[in-house]
C-alpha cells in the first residue's frame, strides 16, 4: 500500500489546517467518502485474484455506513483530540439523508469516521491518514479471513 501512501502525498489540491476550520465537516466527508472507497478498492485488489464484481460486493461491504460506524468505534481512542473534534463536529451536523441499509446513529457515525479521513486527505496529513487507513487495514483483512 505504499502507492497509496504515495498518492496521497502527492495531492496538490490542500488547504490549510487554519482553512480547515472555515470548512463544514460534511465537505471532508464528501472527500473522505471517495477516498475510504479507493482506498478499499486497491486493498482488496492487491490481496484477491477474485474477478471485479466479486471484490466489488467485498467492497460494499466495507464502504457501506454500517462498517465505517464500527470502524470509528475501534479507531476512537487511536485518534487524537483534533481528529475526534472533526468526528464530532460531522456527527452534530444537520443532514437530510440516511443511508438506505443504515438507521441515523450509523449514518452519523459513518459520516464522522469519512470526514476524519477526508479531512486528512485535504489537508495533507499524508503520514497521519495513512496510519489511520492502517488501522482500519487490520480490521477488514481480518474480516475478510474470517468471511472464508
Amino acid at each position: 500500500m505504499e502507492e497509496f501512501e504515495q498518492f496521497v502525498k502527492n495531492n496538490k489540491d490542500i488547504i490549510t489546517k487554519s482553512q480547515g476550520k472555515d470548512r463544514n465537516s460534511l465537505v471532508f466527508a464528501f472527500v473522505g467518502d471517495a477516498v475510504f472507497g479507493l482506498y478499499v478498492r486497491g486493498l482488496l485488489a492487491s490481496v484477491s485474484t477474485a474477478k471485479a464484481g466479486v471484490l466489488h460486493g467485498l467492497a460494499v461491504r466495507f464502504v457501506r455506513a454500517s462498517y465505517q460506524s464500527q470502524l470509528l468505534d475501534i479507531i476512537w481512542d487511536k485518534l487524537n483530540g483534533e481528529e475526534q473534534q472533526i468526528a464530532t463536529n460531522a456527527r452534530n451536523e444537520k443532514t437530510n439523508n440516511v443511508a438506505k441499509n443504515s438507521n441515523l446513529a450509523e449514518y452519523k457515525k459513518s459520516t464522522s469516521f469519512e470526514a476524519v479521513v477526508g479531512y486528512l486527505y485535504i489537508t495533507n496529513q499524508a503520514q497521519r491518514l495513512f496510519e489511520v487507513l492502517q488501522l482500519c487495514r487490520v480490521y477488514i483483512l481480518q474480516d475478510l479471513k474470517n468471511s472464508k
